[in-house]
């Protein structure tokens, strides 16, 4: 949205329900591929979109991950929830921890409350029962023609 005199306005778009969104699940550590947060958070901005940043991890604990030929290994994912708070509230969104699977449909259901908007339906097109005109005098020409070839030019086998 511009302003008057061209600047603008960084928070347009940003109130719950209108607009576009993101659901990020992330640990929020940056451990692969490019861009940095830093600037996927001003692309964020620049293109009017909400990050609803949902922080999974272990929260400090280790975790059992299989590895190759089914051998578990353990690793800590602790969840970087400044930076997924930092990036959500820079975009106008929100930041929700999930702990466990089953909180993820809690944070779902609380998306979906604060994303839902209300849209006009479309105009219903009314059409007419009544076939086009020549479309019906082609049908009625064709009955015609089926009539005629079986009762006057009726041959004999």
């Amino acid at each position: 949205v511009k302003r008057a005199g061209g600047a603008r306005d960084a928070t347009a778009g940003t109130a719950p329900g209108v607009g576009r969104a993101v659901v990020l699940l992330t640990d929020g550590r940056h451990n692969a591929g490019a861009p940095s947060m830093e600037v996927a958070t001003e692309l964020a901005v620049a293109a009017g979109v909400r990050v609803h940043a949902v922080g999974i991890g272990s929260a400090g604990e280790e975790v059992a991950i299989p590895g190759p030929g089914g051998v578990l290994h353990f690793e800590r994912h602790d969840v970087d929830a400044p930076a997924l708070e930092a990036v959500a509230q820079a975009t106008g969104g929100r930041y929700f921890a999930a702990r466990r699977p089953g909180d993820l449909e809690a944070v779902y259901a609380e998306i979906d409350a604060l994303e839902r908007a209300e849209h006009a339906r479309p105009a219903r097109v009314r059409r007419s029962e009544r076939p086009e005109p020549l479309l019906a005098a082609a049908g009625g020409l064709l009955l015609v023609e089926i009539a005629l070839a079986r009762v006057w030019r009726r041959r004999l086998p």
